[in-house]
Parts: structure tokens; C-alpha cells; sequence
């Protein structure tokens, strides 16, 4: 018997956020901006996730 499709309607559980500090051999400090949001299925409870990264060189970005 296959398994029926589930027409997903995720719903947002959390967020993280972490900022980095990488060398930067004798210039300022770069950075690196991650952020991680969480999210579950309402109808089969599927997990999943969406990670957005920038390059520390670039100001902070509108979504950290």
C-alpha cells in the first residue's frame, strides 16, 4: 500500500542564532552571521529546518 503525500503546513518551533569571530591576520576581526529556524508539519509531523549564512566581511544582514 503506498504512503499518501502529506500536503505540509509547517508552522515555525524556534530560531538560533550564532555570530563567529574567525582570524583575520592583522585586520579587524571578521564575522560570520548564521541563523538556524525550526520547523514542524501540523499534519504528519515532519521536522525540518532553514540555515542562512553571510560572510562575516558584510555588514549584519536585515534576517540575524
Amino acid at each position: 500500500m503506498p504512503d499518501k503525500q502529506c500536503e505540509h503546513k509547517f508552522k515555525h518551533i524556534s530560531s538560533s542564532r550564532e555570530e563567529g569571530v574567525r582570524p583575520s591576520f592583522g585586520m579587524s576581526p571578521a564575522r560570520d552571521w548564521k541563523r538556524t529556524d525550526h520547523f514542524y508539519c501540523e499534519k504528519c509531523l515532519k521536522m525540518d529546518k532553514v540555515t542562512q549564512t553571510e560572510d562575516g566581511w558584510k555588514k549584519k544582514p536585515d534576517w540575524f
